[in-house]
């Protein structure tokens, strides 16, 4: 009998303790005392730092509502926008507005106005660096002039909030991927990097008959220092950085056939590249190698995918084409000294008495002094099953 009631004892505080771990709370504060930040935007304006947070309305989502269309982002999501001499500062003015306790576990995503970038985003890696409750992979961002103000109005047909839209991009290798461990990481060897700028144009859309500005992604900023430095790399230059450090998928592009100059549209992948410093005489070049695949998906010209000579001069007009884009990506960069691709890394880790010597004015050294040998190498893999443009075949017009 003894003995029953001493397993039994044991089996009520196994359950006792699952019944524990199955609760779920983190912490004393109830969910519906909890304001969730989703997104961090950081201006600047002429009596300091306009700090906003945004928050999906918890109490206006309702299961299974298709995303939500132009005009319908007020009904989910708000923006509180306060003013400070610091970013806690005016942190501290918006959570003296909020009703809740304001929480930054769900914040993915931060975004900076330019005139706040040119100034340096040191303080925004300090208040998320330090903030226990903050991410260090958030994703930074960027926009030209006031940051609030374009993401407030421009809609998201496609997602409920600007927050997913941000997050699918970074998924499908739309655009680059840096975070603040990536900065962090960075300032360690000077603070150089790139960051995706976020751009707002009018599109024609049956969604939108009034055609408002929309959310779109290509560009990207070159940042010195932890400061924006223009010029603003366009898109080709941003693929190229992108494909320079391994962050795409696929690629697609549409190039000029060398046959007619008629569009070729091709998709890359499997793109890889290497880098690898030489010192030749003292002088140091950068090899940048990268390889990949290429599939024929569409095509206007006259030229024949069948023909081996014809996919040869195709092949070689793709490996031009990588070869200037990663070669205005270095020129731009350098004009600049900045290392956004941070080449000095591979430079310490394989010539660390040189890199000794020449750290402290690496900048002036990376400007002036370094050489870049750049190759590409493109196999087409598929041309696709007819030698001909369709329109050609059929006698389209």
């Amino acid at each position: 009998m003894k003995q029953t009631k001493i397993h039994l004892l044991k089996l009520i505080l196994v359950v006792a303790g699952l019944s524990i771990l199955l609760s779920g709370c983190y912490s004393s504060i109830e969910l519906n005392n909890r304001a969730f930040v989703s997104l961090v935007i950081i201006d600047q304006n002429k009596n300091g730092i306009d700090l906003t947070l945004g928050f999906p309305l918890t109490t206006k989502l309702i299961p299974g509502q298709p995303p939500s269309g132009s005009g319908e982002l007020a009904k989910n999501f708000t923006f509180v926008t306060q003013t400070g001499d610091t970013i806690e500062d005016a942190f501290q003015a918006i959570q003296s507005d909020v009703s809740r306790r304001i929480t930054f576990r769900q914040a993915h995503n931060i975004i900076v106005g330019s005139e706040y970038a040119k100034k340096g985003i040191g303080e925004v890696l300090e208040f998320a660096s330090r903030n226990p409750y903050m991410r260090l992979n958030n994703n930074i961002f960027m926009i030209e002039g006031n940051a609030r103000e374009q993401l407030a109005q421009a809609p998201i047909f496609f997602e409920r909030f600007p927050v997913t839209v941000l997050e699918s991009y970074i998924e499908n290798s739309n655009l680059l991927d840096v975070t603040v461990r990536d900065f962090l990481l960075s300032n360690a060897t000077g603070g150089d990097s790139l960051v995706p700028v976020l751009d707002f144009e009018k599109r024609n859309s049956l969604a939108d008959p009034q055609i408002k500005p929309s959310l779109g992604a290509g560009r990207s900023a070159i940042f010195r220092k932890g400061k924006f430095i223009p010029p603003i790399l366009g898109l080709d230059e941003t693929r190229g950085a992108l494909v320079a450090l391994s962050q795409i998928k696929d690629l697609m592009v549409s190039v000029d056939s060398p046959t007619d100059k008629k569009k070729i549209g091709i998709i890359f992948q499997s793109l890889q590249t290497k880098i690898k410093p030489v010192f030749n005489n003292n002088k140091l070049t950068i090899s940048m190698s990268t390889k990949g695949e290429a599939n024929v998906i569409s095509s206007d010209s006259n030229i024949n995918l069948h023909d081996k000579n014809a996919l040869n001069k195709l092949k070689q007009t793709l490996e031009e084409l990588g070869i200037n884009s990663t070669k205005n990506l270095m020129n731009k960069t350098q004009n600049v000294g900045a290392d956004v691709l941070g080449i000095g890394d591979y430079v310490s880790a394989k010539y660390p008495k040189k890199w000794a010597k020449i750290e402290k004015d690496w900048r002036n050294y990376y400007k002036n002094e370094v050489d870049f040998n750049i190759q590409v190498l493109i196999n087409i893999k598929r041309s696709g099953s007819t030698s001909q443009a369709v329109k050609d075949r059929f006698g389209l017009d």
